[in-house]
Parts: C-alpha cells; sequence; structure tokens
C-alpha cells in the first residue's frame, strides 16, 4: 500500500513538472512567434506643412497617435506632422516579438526613411523612453525630447528581470474575459474625468492584450540607464500635477502650497529616473491630469512651442540631470506655463 502511494505521488509530481515545463515552453514559443502578427512595429500619419522642424507624435503604450490631435492641429501650418500608432493599439495589426527594440528601430526607421532634418520626439509615457533610447543609438539624428515621462521610481536592476516577468504574466493571467476590465479600472485610477476616462476606454479597447502585456515586461527589464548619458540633444519632460478632489476644502493659498510641493516632489522623481542626462529641463504642469494633451492640450501647446524656440537659439543653456545631486537641484523654470 505504501509503495503504491509513493508511485502515485511520483507520478502526480513528475506530471505536475511535465505541465509547468510545458506551460513554460508554451510561453516561450508564443513570445518567440506569434502566428499571423505579422505587421508593422508602427503605422504613421504625414500631417501639416512641408517646411520646417519636423515633429513626430508618440503616443503612450495602447494607444492610437490621435489623442495627441489637439496639440498637434496648432502646429500642421508651421511644421511637419508625423502621427504614430505602434502596432497592438488604436487598430494597427499586433508585430513579431521583441516589441520594445523593435519599436524603437521603427521609429530610427520612420527618420531616416522619410529624410527628417533635425525632428523632435514627442512622447508620453512608454514613449519617452523609446524617443531616448533613439537619440542615444542615433545622435546626429534627433534634435530634441518633449512630453510626458513616466513618473516613477525604477525597479533596482538586480530585480527588473523578475519584475517583469511578473507585470507581463499578471496582464496575461485570467483571460482576455479580465483584461479589458483590469484596464478600465487603471484609467479610472489616474484620470478623474469622466468624459476623458469614457474616451480613453475607448481607446484602449483596440489594444492587443499580448502585445500589451509583453511590451510592458520588456520595457520593465530594459536597462535605459545604459543609454541616458549618450542622449545629446535637450529633453524637456512636463509632468503633470493636479491635487485631490478633498484638498478642494483648502483654501486658494493653501491649495497653491500644496500643488507647488508636488509638482517639485514629481519633478525631481523624474529628474532621478532620467539621470544623467547632459541637457535635460523638468517643469510641473499644474491643475493638469495624467493625459494634458487632452485635459489641457493649449498649455501643453504653450510648452512646446517654447522649447522649440529654445531649440531655435544656440545660446539656450539647459539644466541637466548630470550628478547624484541632480535630483533636487534648484531652477528657475519648475512651472509649465
Amino acid at each position: 500500500m505504501i509503495l503504491k502511494h509513493r508511485r502515485a505521488s511520483i507520478t502526480t509530481t513528475l506530471l505536475a513538472a511535465w505541465l509547468a515545463a510545458a506551460s513554460a515552453c508554451d510561453r516561450a514559443m508564443a513570445q518567440a512567434s506569434r502566428p499571423g502578427a505579422d505587421g508593422p512595429p508602427l503605422k504613421w500619419e504625414h500631417l501639416g506643412a512641408s517646411t520646417g522642424r519636423p515633429l513626430v507624435f508618440l503616443p503612450a503604450l495602447g494607444f492610437p497617435g490621435r489623442y495627441w490631435e489637439k496639440v498637434y492641429s496648432a502646429f500642421e501650418s508651421t511644421n511637419p506632422v508625423y502621427v504614430v500608432t505602434f502596432a497592438g493599439s488604436g487598430g494597427v495589426p499586433a508585430c513579431q516579438p521583441p516589441y520594445f527594440g523593435r519599436t524603437i528601430e521603427a521609429v530610427h526607421e520612420l527618420i531616416a526613411s522619410q529624410g527628417l532634418k533635425d525632428p523632435v520626439l514627442v512622447g508620453h509615457f512608454f514613449s519617452i523612453d523609446v524617443s531616448l533610447h533613439v537619440a542615444a543609438q542615433y545622435p546626429d539624428e534627433v534634435a530634441g525630447i518633449f512630453g510626458i515621462p513616466f513618473a516613477l521610481p525604477r525597479v533596482r536592476r538586480t530585480e527588473r528581470q523578475e519584475a517583469a516577468r511578473s507585470i507581463t504574466e499578471e496582464y496575461l493571467h485570467g483571460g482576455p474575459e479580465l483584461w479589458m476590465p483590469k484596464m478600465i479600472q487603471q484609467i479610472r485610477n489616474v484620470v478623474k474625468n469622466g468624459e476623458i476616462v469614457d474616451r480613453l476606454v475607448e481607446m484602449i479597447k483596440d489594444a492587443d492584450r499580448e502585445t500589451y502585456a509583453r511590451t510592458l515586461g520588456e520595457l520593465t527589464a530594459d536597462p535605459i540607464e545604459n543609454d541616458l548619458p549618450k542622449v545629446r540633444c535637450p529633453v524637456n519632460f512636463i509632468a503633470p500635477v493636479t491635487l485631490p478632489p478633498r484638498a478642494k476644502r483648502d483654501s486658494i493659498e493653501k491649495a497653491q502650497e500644496r500643488l507647488a510641493a508636488l509638482g517639485e516632489e514629481r519633478t525631481d522623481m523624474i529628474r532621478m529616473a532620467y539621470p544623467n542626462l547632459a541637457k535635460c529641463e523638468a517643469f510641473a504642469l499644474r491643475n493638469a491630469g495624467a493625459f494634458p494633451m487632452l485635459d489641457s492640450p493649449g498649455r501643453v501647446v504653450i510648452s512646446l512651442q517654447r522649447f522649440l524656440k529654445r531649440l531655435d537659439n544656440p545660446k539656450s543653456n539647459w539644466d541637466s540631470t548630470i550628478g547624484a545631486g541632480a535630483a533636487t537641484q534648484p531652477t528657475n523654470r519648475r512651472d509649465a506655463p
């Protein structure tokens, strides 16, 4: 009887091990190749003027480039405008992995194939990191980077591979039926304007779950610090900040003090997340949400116009994020308009 139990136990253990190995193999195969996912890493649309400094608008992961419309439409009369949507979002078919690296090369291919001279890459969250890699690897082909970066501390480098695996599994776990409710909840967690929430939800519905999960994993594992010192062009980050609803009870003076403190905290966090950039400035955009191109487009336009004017002036001076003290380095230009 004992022998039978032992044999059963051994059989069960071997079966469990085999199933685990098969599952791991299936995941590896899914990441290595996706049947039917034969699209390009991105698609783009050319708008605007035929002359002037090119502006390349890049979206956050899972969203179409058209959500920048209220910003890029302000530049169509003066600048060539390129609106990008990445594979697996906005109705663009998924492409083959690896996603992050292929996206970086595809943005550079857009610049090279169109012969763009001194373009500015305008990014949001994920595409800020894409832009920095492009500028680092092709420093003579990017004149500037502008946009809204992640304002979160990075995972320690020794822990990134495990964090990447965990975050990928988190988005793939539970099947497609749990994917969209999860994304909708995440949007509601960071966006408080109901109308904008509805617009973003409609956009994210076209996102490909597999592309989103694995791209986010690759981004989490990325050792971006290796490339940041190679970026030679000026970088202009804006950090949207807004007070929670309960702060409405504060006096105007108190609210302004809290906004200033929050803006300082957010810009410092950005500077720490993107160290060793030779020309980098971060500004707080007060009373704006995580998607300011939707809730505060006019102010984003003004900030970008100001950045472009400074780029055109060879005498412009720039702050940096070089050095251990860069995260709290004072500046007189903390707030965007």
